[in-house]
């Protein structure tokens, strides 16, 4: 490509991003939602009262999510409905351009939106590499592996992200008018509706009588994002959590790239399982799981599962100081053992875990017990959950979903709650019990060569020799 020093901005090859730093400024986040959600209001509810609208949305019930499908529905329905098109008007120049921005090419969106490539700015690349020797090699190496025409903005990943979060919008929508216009939704004998779209509903059979009202989406009036692909729905007066299939756009994917995990019927299935073989109630824990109640699949495959909605969960950042302050409210529930883990936890001080620890008292006072049984029982009941699932002879290769509950009446128990079934997979019963097996072993050899394994309470206060020591004796 020649010398280096004629490499200059105009004859690199390069991708002009659809959005930058520069022209995103136009469309700050914040107000593209607000002017979405205003404007989806009103499409909701001339999707309710006004036959025109819903036979203007009919068509997009089976439309691929895709960047372009909200700004093809409201222009589409702004024609020939004045109060859609009084909206589509008013916010057209914030939110109408940033819907009409063309699509980046899915080419550029590779494994998937949270780890495609960035885009390489190459006027910023001449300004940091071409006045050294191994800057313009390297730049004349980028330019004929093409790398500057390659890769997302940062700008362009929101971009995306939201899109694609808009379009999910307007499949539940276009969902609401054609399940309004075919009157009301009957299931049959398998408690299964398919509409006039392809569409399948299905509803758990224990819960159609006290769920009906989640047959008419238009019921639904909120629906606000938990985290990816988990929202927190409102019908007629009652929350639910609605899960979403995931897909490469979606965020919270694999690290090294999105791995295609159960289908909407698969993770009902599965959660309808776990409630009825694998509910546990021990001593001091209890393992309860998600309570499915039904799920859609759309024929361009958008999918998604309903469950109950869930109360009472401790946040997980102040789950061992809130577990720590109810072992001290129980204290009588406690003595005894208490009184046994002080006698070992003294004999245990010289330990090896416990070498490079704060000298602190050399008696197990009980404040110092609570906060070891807490940690002690978390993690338990996060491996109880664990064996279920493998005893059960399934995989879950992203065990990050759980949350926990504390019950004190009558006596102080814990309760860890499974949920997003997404990646649990069959596994041989063989495999199973030997998993069990190297995992009660591996965790033996964890805790007695680690311990506790950390320096600080979550207060900042350091754990003492005395703490680690009755960890262990906790474990004995």
């Amino acid at each position: 490509m020649g010398e280096p020093g004629a490499i200059s901005l105009e004859n690199i090859p390069k991708r002009i991003p659809i959005l930058d730093a520069q022209s995103a400024k136009k469309f700050p986040s914040e107000t593209i939602d607000q002017q979405w959600n205003l404007t989806t209001e009103v499409l909701k509810r001339e999707i309710q009262n006004d036959h025109g609208t819903r036979e203007a949305i009919l068509p997009f019930v089976s439309s691929p999510v895709s960047e372009d499908l909200p700004d093809k529905v409201i222009k589409t329905t702004a024609v020939i409905n004045d109060n859609i098109g009084r909206i589509e008007k008013r916010f057209h120049k914030q939110l109408g351009e940033y819907l009409e921005l063309p699509a980046v090419p899915d080419e550029l969106i590779h494994p998937d939106i949270t780890n495609a490539p960035f885009h390489l700015d190459p006027q910023t690349a001449l300004e940091q590499y071409a006045t050294t020797p191994y800057g313009k090699q390297w730049l004349d190496e980028a330019i004929d592996h093409g790398y500057f025409q390659k890769g997302i903005t940062t700008e362009e990943r929101a971009m995306v992200i939201k899109r694609y979060r808009l379009a999910r919008d307007i499949k539940l929508l276009a969902l609401a008018g054609e399940m309004r216009e075919s009157g009301p939704i009957s299931l049959d004998q398998n408690n299964e509706a398919k509409l006039p779209s392809g569409t399948q509903i299905f509803m758990n059979p224990r819960k159609v009588a006290d769920h009906n009202e989640l047959l008419n989406p238009v019921n639904w009036i909120k629906r606000r994002t938990i985290k990816d692909r988990v929202y927190e729905i409102e019908v007629a007066g009652k929350k639910y959590i609605l899960k979403e299939k995931k897909t490469a756009r979606h965020t919270d994917t694999k690290r090294h790239g999105h791995i295609e995990g159960l289908s909407s019927t698969d993770e009902f299935k599965t959660a309808a399982f776990f409630r009825e073989h694998a509910m546990v109630n021990q001593d001091e824990i209890k393992v309860s799981w998600e309570d499915p109640i039904g799920y859609v699949v759309f024929l361009d495959g958008f999918q998604f599962t309903v469950f109950e909605f869930e109360k009472n969960f401790i946040p997980s950042l102040k789950m061992a100081e809130i577990l720590t302050a109810a072992i001290i409210r129980h204290k009588d529930q406690f003595e005894m053992e208490f009184q046994n883990i002080a006698k070992e936890a003294k004999k245990l001080q010289k330990h090896k875990t416990t070498i490079g620890y704060a000298e602190g008292d050399p008696s197990l006072s009980f404040e110092s017990f609570a906060r070891v049984k807490a940690m002690y029982w978390k993690d338990k009941a996060k491996r109880v959950l664990s064996d279920i699932i493998t005893s059960n002879n399934y995989d879950n290769s992203d065990f990050d979903g759980y949350a926990y509950r504390i019950h004190e009446d009558p006596q102080l128990t814990l309760e860890i709650v499974g949920m997003d079934f997404e990646y649990f997979s069959p596994m041989d019963p063989n495999e199973s019990a030997e998993r069990l097996q190297r995992g009660k072993e591996f965790w033996n050899e964890h805790v007695l060569n680690n311990g506790i394994f950390m320096a600080n309470w979550w207060d900042d206060r350091p754990v003492s020799k005395i703490e680690q020591a009755a960890f262990i004796a906790m474990h004995r």
